[in-house]
């Protein structure tokens, strides 16, 4: 037996106990009542030396600041750059709070950093390449709730010449056993849908839940689908996320990672990351020989940066930590297919969300 063979096969054995344990614990949790949420929001940007993108998208942000009718901070971290690369953007921008680190932060770290210097408790997740609508924050504080993780905006973009892979509104499907995430094209710019996951480069979110689930992803760095997690957790516990159609965003697609990635290589990370979310999240392979089917589907760097020691570790955690939270109130289905009129307060109270059944389900 080779080495990547033993390692597989501890894989295995650690993804079926992880799933056994987690029934067990599963059996003696119940999940909590959130608490009232005060007004208020704090926009998070992460940042990476490109001060140009980020000046964009900070005037954009301060028009739509200006049409909230609550108290609004704005926070920047910034990182892997000095603090002098920002001296006009901290002249120019007064009210934004900034947070600089000499070490490099990918999106999971700046994200951490941000959230425990934030004031409000509601959270808009800002990509530094977005562009936001003067109407995109107000368009969604109506829609916060007890119930509600998080409210995602409609994505365009920037290249309206391109075709829309990104908009906000996301499904979830197995596809050739695997998990997949697809972002879908609704049907009219108005009704506010019920979404699979809210994505964190536009939408906003509930800060103290959002900092629990967003712990122990290092797995997914760079970046790319810890938001998805973020997403199934919260569905697990009950909540739900929204996609808000009227609050809308423009982005320019990869414009910060092309600085530090080539395309192909970002384009195997999303992948190696959608492996990665389905060991954590998915259906257990039923056999090793399922489990050898999934990886072959990986190129050979992504393969042995899984099957290293400590990845396989996270990997058992956060299967262990996820399949202990089963205490849906809502059908996988009907997270996309819900649609609401003009307030949420007629569909849902904290007793009906929240009196929720235990269930063991065999996969997300």
């Amino acid at each position: 037996m080779n080495d990547r063979d033993a390692a597989i096969r501890g894989l295995y054995r650690m993804l079926r106990v992880c799933d056994l344990a987690g029934r067990l614990w599963n059996s003696v949790q119940w999940p909590d009542i959130p608490k009232p949420l005060q007004p208020g929001i704090s926009i998070l940007i992460p940042e990476r030396a490109n001060p140009a993108l980020l000046s964009a998208c900070l005037a954009n942000v301060n028009a739509a600041c200006r049409e909230v009718a609550e108290p609004c901070e704005v926070i920047v971290v910034a990182s892997g750059s000095p603090p002098s690369l920002y001296s006009d953007l901290v002249q120019r921008h007064t009210g934004v709070r900034w947070i600089f680190s000499e070490a490099p932060l990918w999106f999971g770290g700046a994200i951490q950093l941000g959230l425990r210097a934030a004031r409000h408790d509601w959270v808009y997740l800002l990509n530094n390449d977005m562009l936001l609508d003067p109407g995109a924050l107000a368009a969604l504080l109506p829609w916060r709730a007890p119930h509600v993780f998080g409210i995602a905006s409609q994505i365009y973009f920037q290249d309206s010449e391109r075709r829309r892979e990104e908009t906000g509104w996301t499904i979830c499907r197995e596809i050739d056993g695997m998990v997949e995430i697809l972002d879908e094209v609704a049907d009219d710019d108005v009704t506010v849908r019920g979404t699979f996951y809210a994505g964190g480069g536009a939408s906003l979110f509930r800060r103290e839940l959002l900092a629990r689930l967003a712990q122990n992803c290092s797995i997914y760095a760079p970046f790319y689908w810890e938001d998805v997690e973020w997403g199934a957790c919260a569905w697990r516990l009950g909540y739900e996320s929204l996609y808000c159609p009227t609050s809308k965003a423009w982005h320019g697609h990869r414009q910060t990672n092309r600085r530090f990635f080539s395309e192909p290589e970002i384009d195997r990370i999303l992948r190696r990351n959608r492996l990665i979310f389905h060991l954590r999240n998915g259906r257990c392979p039923e056999s090793l020989e399922q489990l050898r089917e999934l990886l072959r589907q990986s190129d050979g760097d992504s393969l042995a940066e899984i099957l290293r020691m400590r990845s396989i570790f996270k990997i058992a955690f956060g299967r262990l930590r996820n399949r202990s939270r089963w205490f849906r109130a809502i059908p996988l289905d009907s997270t996309w297919q819900r649609s609401y009129g003009s307030s949420l307060a007629v569909y849902a109270h904290d007793s009906d969300v929240f009196a929720c059944r235990n269930q063991s389900p065999s996969g997300t």
